[in-house]
């Protein structure tokens, strides 16, 4: 799970410079739950399935604009030590596909079963985080 909190916490770093779009002032917790899992399985489907994810991503809108959607709830960023949320992101698929879990890494048939599964949430949040609409 190490490097994907470390991704997160790069996102709520990096969330001054990289949003262009208004800010959401301060998201629910609800909200940043929502955020935070929708970015680990973005993170999580980039890696494992990079091939689809690339035609998903170019067909769709450039990654910048994705990642700027993602920045606008920059504040979840701190709420990511808050423990439900620490607890709900170990239980994460996604994460737990990776074997970011501290258990044994995937084998090639669950990955390929994740990328069939999931393809609909990643055009799903490419869509909703993409602050341009770009196509």
């Amino acid at each position: 799970m190490k490097p994907l909190f470390k991704t997160t916490l790069l996102l709520a770093t990096l969330c001054p410079t990289l949003a262009t779009a208004e800010p959401i002032a301060s998201p629910t917790p609800e909200q940043c739950r929502t955020v935070l899992s929708e970015f680990a399985m973005f993170e999580a489907f980039i890696a494992a399935c990079p091939r689809i994810a690339r035609a998903e991503i170019d067909t769709r809108t450039r990654l910048n604009n994705v990642y700027e959607g993602f920045a606008r709830y920059g504040e979840c960023g701190k709420q990511i030590e808050n423990e439900p949320i620490a607890s709900m992101l170990s239980e994460h698929p996604a994460i737990r596909l990776l074997g970011q879990d501290g258990k044994r890494r995937p084998s090639r048939a669950e990955t390929d079963a994740f990328c069939r599964r999931h393809r609909s949430d990643l055009t799903r949040i490419v869509l909703k985080y993409n602050p341009g609409r770009n196509r």
